[in-house]
């Protein structure tokens, strides 16, 4: 399992305008936990956005920094696959579920 280069996500801008335009969800409040799932965007090889959800695996609240494993198949043609080691900010996230 390979680590996923970092240019494969939406930068914050992106998540962002997302987040505001389809979930209106606060996350101030929201603590992440390993084991619970979360929705993140990944860039396809063509410039095109595909969300997917990763399972957390490690959480450091002081730095901001979460580590999961991608959850799903990519439909569109991507860098990442399945099972591979993602790291990513709670900023990032458009969805959680709890596990």
């Amino acid at each position: 399992m390979n680590e996923s280069p970092l240019n494969v996500y939406l930068s914050e801008e992106g998540v962002g305008k997302y987040r505001k335009n389809q979930w209106q969800m606060n996350f101030k409040d929201l603590i992440i936990k390993p084991g619970e799932f979360v929705k993140l965007a990944f860039k396809a090889t063509n410039g095109n956005v595909e969300w997917m959800w990763v399972t957390v695996n490690t959480v450091d609240l002081e730095k901001d920094e979460y580590t999961g494993v991608l959850d799903n198949d990519p439909v569109l043609d991507m860098v990442i696959k399945y099972g591979d080691h993602v790291t990513f900010k709670r900023e990032d996230v458009a969805e959680w579920l709890a596990g």
